[in-house]
């Protein structure tokens, strides 16, 4: 039977404010051999790059295997119904072309502006949103201050029992299963710190290491300097990288912040659910999980992408991990039950999410190529 690829990406993106563009993000423009435009580099180029290589190889004949293109629209808001709609089709999919063999993407950029990469590593996430109410309307601090207790307060204390002066979280086990760093990862930042010329250990922080992020503190009432809030939201991320497990980092956040909260001995009570549940004093809801993703660099999928970038750039492309995550991917992977390959196209500086986003020409053209190349080498 033919190989069968599966190749992943998304075609939404996320919001361009117009007074910071030089251009209009909605309408693709061409300045200096880059193309400029909102999705350019995150995912829309790619997508034809792909789309391209398939085109110019079954034109000549020459596509010799099964390519499937799974493009969705909901990835910049957190893939909604996605893993439904694969289950839903799986079968489907299965009885048209058979077990998918490897899966490809290409959704995000090069480490630096000239060398081309390959991505082996992401981090996992999850986003919390936490809610401390007093079950009171808003007050005048000129009134009740000192009187009642306070969710701001509260929520302060809270967010501040997550780390130590060190950046380190203190949720007991949270590092445990982390992965030790070898001595070839060791080799690879002091490369990476050469080409870059940033510190082999921000690589180490950004990539290979959990982290804790607290991102918004939102209050309800007219937000005067004069009000105690009722009520006092905070949205909090956690990134996860192998080995540890979503789920146990999922449980062991709320235990932890039921047991902080209990250590403030407010008068507000506290619940904890996993579920987007309302409660009545303390809400903690998960709305966002993704798992870590880590490739397998002696894969001959991988050995076969290496090689054909290495033949159309004339240099090995570095092997880079990211801090980001992407959701898909470790569902992909599990779900067919194959490795999955993430070829990065746009370089360091395309501005992807941001004002000014562009794509070069040369790694789009290019980048077609190395799909080109790639699909014969493993047909």
């Amino acid at each position: 039977r033919k190989t069968r690829v599966l190749f992943y990406a998304h075609y939404d993106i996320i919001s361009a404010p117009l007074d910071r563009w030089h251009s209009d993000p909605f309408t693709v423009s061409g300045l200096n051999g880059y193309l400029y435009g909102r999705g350019v580099t995150d995912n829309k180029g790619p997508i034809m790059a792909v789309a391209c290589a398939a085109a110019d190889l079954l034109s000549r004949r020459a596509l010799e295997i099964d390519l499937v293109l799974l493009i969705e629209g909901e990835e910049e808001c957190g893939s909604s119904g996605f893993g439904e709609t694969v289950q839903k089709h799986k079968i489907m999919l299965q009885n048209l072309f058979g077990d998918i063999d490897a899966i490809l993407v290409s959704n995000s950029t090069w480490i630096a502006e000239d060398q081309p990469c390959i991505t082996y590593g992401l981090r996992g996430v999850m986003h919390c949103a936490l809610e401390i109410t007093s079950n009171l309307l808003d007050l005048h601090s000129s009134i009740e201050g000192g009187a009642v207790a306070e969710p701001m307060i509260d929520m302060v204390k809270l967010l501040a029992t997550l780390t130590d002066n060190h950046r380190q979280v203190q949720i007991p086990g949270f590092y445990d299963p982390v992965q030790p760093e070898t001595e070839e990862e060791k080799q690879l930042y002091k490369l990476l710190s050469d080409v870059t010329q940033k510190q082999a250990s921000s690589f180490v922080a950004r990539w290979r290491e959990p982290s804790l992020t607290v991102h918004t503190i939102e209050i309800s009432g007219p937000k005067n300097a004069t009000v105690i809030p009722g009520t006092v939201k905070s949205q909090v991320s956690l990134r996860i990288v192998p080995d540890q497990d979503l789920d146990t980092i999922v449980k062991s956040l709320c235990d932890y912040l039921s047991a902080s909260f209990n250590e403030l001995h407010s008068t507000n009570a506290l619940q904890v659910c996993i579920a987007e549940c309302s409660f009545q004093f303390f809400k903690v809801n998960v709305e966002h999980t993704a798992d870590w993703w880590l490739g397998r660099l002696d894969d001959p999928w991988f050995n076969a992408l290496e090689s054909a970038v290495q033949e159309e750039w004339g240099s090995e492309p570095l092997h880079i991990r990211e801090g980001g995550s992407i959701p898909s991917v470790p569902y992909l992977e599990k779900e067919f039950g194959c490795h999955a390959l993430h070829l990065p196209m746009g370089q360091s500086l395309d501005q992807a999410h941001l004002p000014d986003e562009r794509i070069s020409l040369a790694n789009l053209q290019k980048g077609k190529a190395v799909i080109g190349r790639f699909i014969l080498k493993v047909h």
